[in-house]
């Protein structure tokens, strides 16, 4: 997986334009397949690492974010 802010990693920007939510989702279904990351928590866990930190506060306090039995398809939606 690519570092956060590095070229190909995926992005998110809810000012500029909240739809960029559905490119970001998209960049990193390609970016998690590409580096065979299967694990729903380590998925989660690579959304909540590239976006804007107030995001981050946000999207960690989740119930599917923590519940172990949520899926990353449970989290997304």
């Amino acid at each position: 997986m690519p570092p956060r802010g590095a070229s190909g990693a995926p992005s998110f920007d809810p000012i500029a334009d909240s739809r960029s939510i559905i490119g970001f989702f998209e960049d990193l279904d390609f970016c998690l397949e590409q580096a065979g990351i299967n694990d729903d928590a380590e998925k989660k866990g690579h959304a909540v690492r590239y976006v804007p930190d107030l995001e981050k506060t946000i999207w960690r306090a989740f119930p599917e974010y923590a519940d172990d039995d949520s899926t990353y398809e449970d989290f997304k939606r």
